[in-house]
């Protein structure tokens, strides 16, 4: 990810057990810390962007971003 986007300053994966009490799902969670230099709107448009490009490489519907 790091040669995609290089604001990226950490990077952190889990799978994350989630339920309603009738069934259960596992979602794939990233946990991003970006560049302190780099403006709000700027981190939520590689946040989407690097979701987007998480998604497709991972072939997963369910996953979150952080």
């Amino acid at each position: 990810a790091k040669i995609n986007y290089d604001n990226i300053k950490t990077l952190s994966y889990a799978n994350t057990f989630v339920s309603n009490f009738s069934k259960i799902d596992t979602l794939a969670v990233f946990s991003v810390t970006w560049e302190e230099n780099m403006s709000n709107d700027l981190k939520e448009k590689e946040k989407m962007k690097l979701y987007n490009w998480l998604k497709f490489k991972l072939k997963r519907d369910t996953l979150v971003v952080k």
